[in-house]
């Protein structure tokens, strides 16, 4: 058996400024974290297949 590592990393900024940036702490992070925690229990699904 062997063992198989990925990593994913997202780096982004939203427009708008201040605003912007406030949406991305209150918003934006917490749905790319949702995203990405899908995307990688899919592929692991997938791999095991």
């Amino acid at each position: 058996k062997t063992d198989t590592k990925f990593s994913y990393e997202l780096e982004s900024e939203l427009p708008f400024g201040v605003f912007g940036k406030f949406l991305e702490i209150v918003w934006a992070r917490r749905w790319a974290e949702k995203m990405i925690g899908k995307a990688l229990e899919n592929l692991k699904s997938i791999m095991e297949k």
